[in-house]
């Protein structure tokens, strides 16, 4: 009895990514940026720098069933491979895309806000969460959220001084 061979054969993706910098003007500094995709496992599928015009074009291979990447745009980091984690840490944008072996060149639009990309040009860090405050009710300790409430954050490195 012969047996099938399972494995899936490899297909050449290419993934057309822009980036709208919203509110930017033709004098201002734009930060360098660059686009990423990720296998739904976060590994680094590819990586390329935007291009004059906020775009790039990521290669990389998927199996015949296709899958789901995400697709992140955010600074470019000068780390070897960078993380998800990484990314979002520093502020970038993502989109979730599924990658049908029908449709090898999907494309991925993103718009960013003037708060995002500013911090792109000073290497800001962007923090998400929820700040909590602890209430005692009924002899039971809660921790509820805090609404409209607006945290600074300063990141401080130490100065040695000899």
């Amino acid at each position: 009895m012969a047996q099938k061979d399972d494995k899936k054969t490899p297909r050449a993706v290419r993934l057309n990514v822009s980036a709208n910098l919203l509110e930017t003007k033709g004098a201002e500094q734009l930060p360098k940026s660059a686009a990423y995709a990720f296998s739904s496992g976060g590994r680094l599928l590819a990586r390329q720098a935007l291009n004059e015009k906020n775009g790039a074009t990521l290669s990389f291979n998927v199996a015949d069933e296709g899958g789901r990447i995400r697709v992140m745009v955010g600074p470019e980091l000068e780390e070897k491979e960078p993380t998800i984690d990484d990314l979002l840490r520093h502020g970038a944008v993502e989109q979730t895309l599924r990658i049908d072996a029908r449709n090898l060149n999907p494309t991925a639009t993103f718009q960013v806000i003037p708060s995002i990309w500013r911090c792109w040009l000073l290497g800001l860090c962007y923090v998400r969460g929820t700040l909590l405050k602890r209430v005692l009710s009924g002899g039971v300790s809660l921790e509820l959220p805090v609404c409209n409430a607006t945290v600074e954050i300063y990141e401080v490195d130490p100065l040695r001084i000899l």
